[in-house]
């Protein structure tokens, strides 16, 4: 059976083979761990100001430039599946799983030794994603915070890290510039205006904390491109705010209409990568190897976290129950039975098909439209409700 496909980057996860899908670097996990993040954020934030809480809403960020990819990757047993003696020994049919696994570790020894040493340890991504994932974790502890917190009523904190993708303009996805920063939202007892001298202060305590922590890593920060702002409650903030932060990997600059390049995600390379691949096109130079390795990266890292005490306090856990149910409650339109066996044996032989069952599925005759994909793919189908 098939369903309507409305996954924003539906199209694109046949690209990404690496590893297991994840909340951070699958697309289909990202777009739907932001879904739920979003759909979250949003209830806590309108329970929130309807019992007349307010909200600070802060950004730090820290100073970056071109960089170039390492020739290796961050995981080698990662990297090691992509090669096409990995799946020459997988698809080995005489082959023990014992002898199997005794080949596969004597590639991935040689595959160790032939990569070039520290690059990874070296990549400056790296060194800035474990600096700034710090620097946010020591900025909101530690007895000065406490104080500070309970001054002006804190309730809990929501926190976000981002990371926006700049590529060369000569040279591409083989030299980035990587916009790495963090957005939070801090919950208050009651509204605090932008002229109280507290956040003023807050703003400057903040980034003390963050600046001396990226420093020890070698980075650096100015306070004036720092934020730290009240927002005034209303729906419309709750809704902009809910889809702004839990953004993640999803984050992109949109195009101001000046000549700067513009951001992309960290899903880019991926994407350029895939859709040239789609049309038959040349692969963007050095769009492969740096996927490969912002995905090594990144994998198993949350980009989104909330505190426990909001987390209690707006009963999220029993919301998202809630909202669970209902979701598998609601009525799937079916367009089509195919073959199990059949239907794998198709997704192999076609990369594109996610992407051309995304077509089908938002056309404006769907099942038909997927009648006639199947049949220009020999595919054996029942269709269903074609009127």
């Amino acid at each position: 059976m098939i369903k309507k496909i409305t996954t924003p980057r539906a199209s694109f996860i046949a690209a990404s083979r690496t590893q297991k899908c994840s909340p951070t670097t699958c697309p289909k996990g990202v777009a739907s761990a932001s879904a739920q993040n979003s759909e979250e954020l949003k209830h806590m934030l309108t329970q929130h100001f309807e019992t007349g809480g307010g909200l600070l809403f802060g950004t730090l960020t820290l100073k970056s430039d071109f960089i170039s990819s390492p020739r290796g990757f961050s995981n080698s047993a990662i990297a090691v599946r992509s090669l096409p003696e990995y799946q020459e020994i997988k698809n080995m049919p005489l082959a023990s799983n014992q002898e199997r696994r005794h080949l596969i570790a004597q590639l991935q020894e040689k595959y160790t030794h032939e990569v070039e040493a520290n690059t990874w340890e070296d990549w400056t991504l790296s060194t800035q994603l474990k600096a700034v994932r710090e620097a946010l974790m020591r900025t909101f502890v530690g007895n000065v915070w406490v104080r500070e917190a309970s001054k002006l009523g804190v309730l809990g904190r929501v926190s976000s890290l981002e990371v926006t993708l700049y590529p060369h303009p000569k040279l591409g996805w083989k030299k980035i510039r990587a916009n790495l920063h963090a957005h939070f939202l801090l919950f208050t007892e009651e509204v605090i205006p932008d002229a109280d001298p507290r956040v003023t202060a807050l703003k400057d305590s903040l980034h003390g904390r963050w600046s001396r922590v990226l420093a020890k890593h070698g980075f650096t920060s100015r306070l004036k491109h720092q934020q730290l702002v009240s927002v005034v409650p209303s729906e419309n903030a709750a809704t902009r705010l809910s889809s702004y932060l839990p953004k993640g990997s999803l984050s992109e600059k949109t195009n101001d209409g000046s000549e700067r390049t513009q951001g992309r995600s960290l899903f880019a390379p991926l994407i350029d990568a895939a859709k040239a691949h789609a049309q038959g096109l040349p692969v963007p130079v050095g769009a492969v190897s740096l996927w490969k390795n912002l995905e090594a990266l990144f994998s198993g890292i949350h980009l989104y976290r909330v505190t426990p005490s909001l987390l209690q306090r707006y009963r999220v856990k029993e919301f998202r129950a809630s909202k669970k149910a209902s979701r598998r409650a609601v009525s799937v339109e079916p367009l089509a039975v195919v073959d199990p066996k059949e239907w794998l044996e198709v997704k192999k032989t076609t990369p594109e098909l996610m992407f051309l069952l995304q077509e089908a599925a938002t056309s404006s005759s769907p099942a038909v439209h997927l009648s006639e994909l199947f049949s220009s793919l020999n595919v054996q189908h029942l269709p269903l409700n074609t009127c």
